[in-house]
């Protein structure tokens, strides 16, 4: 009966404490390398079309009308 009991309990109780924590830190790392590989965050921005149509003015000037490719 003690022979059965024995073959139970291979592992003491610490040692899977310390197989579990293993393994947890080595999850952690996994999944900061996964996502860190896998990131999109910098990732250029494309620029938006914009034009502007109009009048402007600098200080007390004349009004002077936006034209394309002038400014």
């Amino acid at each position: 009966m003690s022979d059965a009991k024995n073959r139970r309990y291979i592992f003491k109780k610490s040692q899977l404490q310390m197989a579990g924590i293993l393994l947890l830190i080595l999850l952690a790392v996994f999944l900061l390398w996964f996502n860190s590989a896998n990131s999109n965050q910098a990732v250029g921005a494309t620029a938006a079309q914009v034009r502007f149509q109009g009048e402007y003015c600098i200080g007390d000037g004349e009004w002077q009308e936006i034209l394309e490719g002038e400014h």
